[in-house]
């Protein structure tokens, strides 16, 4: 079988309008709650199915359009999905709310930095040292029963370090975000479908990576790079309280990052990627591709998936860490497992 096609069958990827008995403590009627989901019932494991899944997803990230708010905190937005129920037509109506949850900014070495083009130099120093990338989880509500949860696709903003309100994406940003795909919502196999287990947000960002042993060199050697970037949505009364966690070394490591605030440059972004260009577009205007050097992590904590497998077998649970994908995320938030000394 094709290993796009397998890996969609054993991830369960379900697109559907869920129907179920409201477990919601907001829940404000009896009619069941429904939610525009889609299902992750196993989180990818090997590099051929993380890149299996990648190819599978159309969930690319949404541009955020140029002049919104960077982020819109209520749920004063209101949209609606046109579904089938029972053989009928209707609109599922939600409101929602969108949050920033991680910045992703750019830097370059001084030695690739006097290899830019001259006749470009400023123009890229300027963007890359005024913008930055921010990526964001819309929330839904349902407006008949109050249940909070997680949309599956992730939200991409460009913001300005010195300036208000969401910027024009240049088209190697644009490559970037599209290449940050959700691959749905994490429910472990036997958790009944609820807006409470549609809170756990996986995606998989694909980027070309320079191979370890090249890192400083001027013509690096490059090679495909998958890591995920999870989201976590904790309850705190009527609203969530989003947690934002990536993986770095080929996925070996989890990083839980610290909470949004705007950044006021490279250095104040969740993630700082330095990079080289690597190829540019007719008379060199603007880079058309790059390839990440290394990244720096502004991180509440980092723990190997080594280290989490073990806490994971030492709760008795079956499987490894991904496969309690949510149990590893509260237990880290929650303080519950630590660094090794």
């Amino acid at each position: 079988m094709h290993l796009a096609g397998r890996a969609l069958v054993t991830y369960f990827f379900s697109l559907a309008l869920c129907l179920g008995v409201a477990s919601s403590p907001t829940s404000r009627a009896a009619e069941p709650p429904r939610w525009v989901a889609q299902v992750l019932r196993r989180v990818p494991h090997t590099e051929e199915e993380v890149a299996a899944a990648f190819d599978a997803s159309r969930n690319a990230s949404v541009q955020v359009a140029v002049g919104d708010p960077m982020e819109l905190p209520g749920f004063d937005q209101e949209t609606a999905y046109d579904v089938t129920v029972a053989g009928k037509k209707e609109k599922a109506r939600f409101q929602y709310s969108r949050i920033p949850v991680f910045t992703y900014g750019l830097a370059l070495t001084e030695a690739d930095q006097q290899n830019l083009p001259a006749v470009s130099k400023g123009t890229i120093l300027e963007r890359i040292g005024d913008n930055y990338i921010c990526m964001q989880i819309r929330v839904h509500r349902d407006m008949t029963t109050g249940a909070v949860y997680l949309y599956y696709k992730p939200l991409a903003a460009v913001g300005s370090y010195t300036k208000s309100g969401t910027q024009e994406f240049t088209p190697l940003m644009e490559d970037s975000v599209r290449d940050c795909r959700g691959i749905g919502l994490f429910v472990k196999p036997g958790t009944p479908l609820s807006a409470e287990a549609f809170r756990t947000f996986v995606a998989v960002s694909k980027t070309m990576a320079v191979v370890d042993e090249d890192r400083d060199a001027p013509k690096p050697r490059e090679r495909v790079n998958y890591e995920f970037f999870i989201v976590r949505g904790r309850a705190d009364g009527d609203r969530l309280v989003l947690h934002a966690f990536v993986t770095d070394q080929d996925r070996q490591q989890l990083r839980y990052v610290k909470p949004f605030s705007p950044p006021t440059g490279p250095d104040d972004c969740s993630v700082k990627s330095t990079m080289l260009f690597t190829e540019y577009t007719v008379a060199k205007q603007s880079p058309s591709a790059k390839v990440v050097r290394f990244i720096s992590v502004n991180e509440r904590l980092s723990l190997p998936m080594t280290e989490l497998d073990k806490f994971v077998a030492s709760a008795g649970l079956q499987g490894d860490a991904l496969d309690n994908l949510t149990y590893v995320l509260d237990a880290m938030i929650d303080g519950k497992v630590t660094a090794p000394q």
